[in-house]
């Protein structure tokens, strides 16, 4: 319960399909952590878009020639589009976290890392039932049995999923 921090409150609830008001105080950051980056993403865009549109205005014999400009609008064009594309999966996703709707699984454990940036940080994941949830830290990873029956209550936020509580419901194998 400590590595994933929640309580046995947590769990009670989760088990009747409620979330606490600690777990509702979670997904709202996570849904303020949602807005400002894609409010950042798009401000960005927009701000690069309106950077090549006035070098193309006020450029008139200038590095831009005349003829590149269609060009330069097509690609900001596809650019806007692209990630205009990424802010839409991004507000559906939000719309799934904030309906608050708590899914559960059971099965046995799969646990697996991978690598990134040549081996400097590492993911760590959990998975059942074809559902991979990322965990948030190495102690998390550490704590659960892979040979071992979990049931864990979630709320869907593909790709990562956010845990709320799990519990242990049976050994299969030989302990970690």
């Amino acid at each position: 319960m400590q590595v994933f921090t929640f309580s046995a409150e947590d769990l009670a609830a989760n088990r009747q399909g409620l979330l606490t008001n600690r777990q509702r105080q979670m997904v709202a950051n996570q849904v303020k952590l949602v807005r400002i980056s894609s409010t950042l993403a798009l401000s960005s865009v927009l701000g690069s878009m309106l950077v090549f549109v006035g070098m193309a205005v006020f450029a008139e014999q200038g590095p831009i020639p005349p003829q590149a400009i269609p060009y330069l609008a097509g690609t900001g064009l596809i650019l806007l589009c692209i990630v205009g594309m990424f802010i839409f999966i991004g507000l559906r996703r939000l719309h799934t976290l904030r309906a608050e709707k708590i899914s559960m699984t059971t099965g046995l454990i799969h646990l697996t890392t991978k690598r990134f940036r040549r081996g400097r940080w590492t993911g760590y994941y959990a998975t059942i039932d074809a559902i991979r949830f990322q965990l948030a830290s190495k102690q998390q990873f550490e704590a659960l049995n892979e040979d071992s029956t979990y049931q864990i209550y979630f709320l869907n936020y593909p790709p990562t999923h956010l845990i709320l509580s799990l519990e242990e419901i049976g050994l299969t194998g030989s302990k970690k």
